[in-house]
């Protein structure tokens, strides 16, 4: 009797232990598509923001600025560092970098449209 009841026992076990890794292989295939699907929507939220800001410094100065977010990872620790391309300097510089706070207070006004 006492064998009979550890063979079903063990039995009962590894149809747990089936039965886990049936689930965690659905864990896994579902985290998958979340982090398709908040990519996707982390990209598109960053186009807005760079279209925005992009629309305005060429409508307010007349130029080909472009504006872009460049994400940084340090340390664990995420950063977001404004960057922007004149036109006449192939790249993007830091916004630390550009000289002359009517472009600085423009991106500052365009983010704040953008956030409203």
């Amino acid at each position: 009797m006492n064998r009979k009841f550890i063979i079903e026992e063990k039995k009962k076990l590894k149809d747990n232990i089936i039965k886990l890794k049936i689930l965690q292989d659905k864990i896994d295939r579902a985290c998958i598509v979340l982090q398709y699907v908040i990519e996707n929507r982390q990209n598109s939220i960053i186009n807005m923001f760079e279209d925005v800001v992009t629309s305005a410094l060429q409508e307010i100065f007349d130029e080909n600025y472009t504006f872009k977010l460049e994400f940084n990872k340090r340390n664990k620790m995420s950063s977001v560092e404004f960057t922007i391309n004149t036109g006449d300097y192939k790249g993007y510089l830091p916004l630390k970098m550009c000289h002359g706070k009517a472009v600085k207070e423009t991106i500052a006004c365009a983010l704040r449209v953008v956030f409203v």
